[in-house]
């Protein structure tokens, strides 16, 4: 009887709660021109879901989870800016004293607006090169036009 008691005890112990907090038809923190642009046909990703979540060690919280960054979450997941149909959840648990989690949780379907742009990788040592030859190049231009020109000091 005794063990039932207490794992009803540590159960009860153990809190948690996930809370449904609104739907959005549209949502996005880019910026989004959607002048002439039909929705329907752009390349959208059902089912994307975003979240940000942080810790609690013992009593101490590791940070405040944001609504943006779990947004971003969603958007980094799928090379999208716009999500529709969206739910918004915030959640948490915690074992008191001990550890915990919380977060923000967006999901919905998420639709590509803008174009694809090429990524471009730069070597580090090619930007040291690159960047010390133009600096050059701005000395020398500097020194030959200062030729010629004659500076009353005084």
């Amino acid at each position: 009887m005794k063990r039932v008691i207490m794992l009803l005890i540590s159960v009860l112990y153990i809190s948690g709660c996930s809370t449904h907090i609104t739907d959005f038809s549209m949502i996005s923190n880019k910026n989004v021109n959607l002048n002439k642009v039909d929705i329907d046909k752009l390349p959208q990703s059902k089912n994307v879901i975003g979240e940000d979540k942080k810790f609690v060690f013992l009593f101490i919280p590791t940070g405040v989870p944001s609504i943006t960054n779990a947004l971003n979450d969603a958007f980094d997941k799928t090379d999208t800016d716009i999500m529709t149909d969206v739910t918004l959840k915030s959640w948490y648990w915690y074992i008191p004293y001990i550890y915990g989690n919380a977060g923000w949780e967006v999901s919905g379907d998420a639709i590509k607006t803008r174009r694809n742009y090429q990524k471009v990788r730069i070597n580090r040592s090619d930007l040291h090169f690159n960047l010390h030859t133009v600096i050059s190049q701005i000395y020398i231009r500097r020194q030959n036009s200062f030729k010629g020109l004659i500076i009353n000091s005084g």
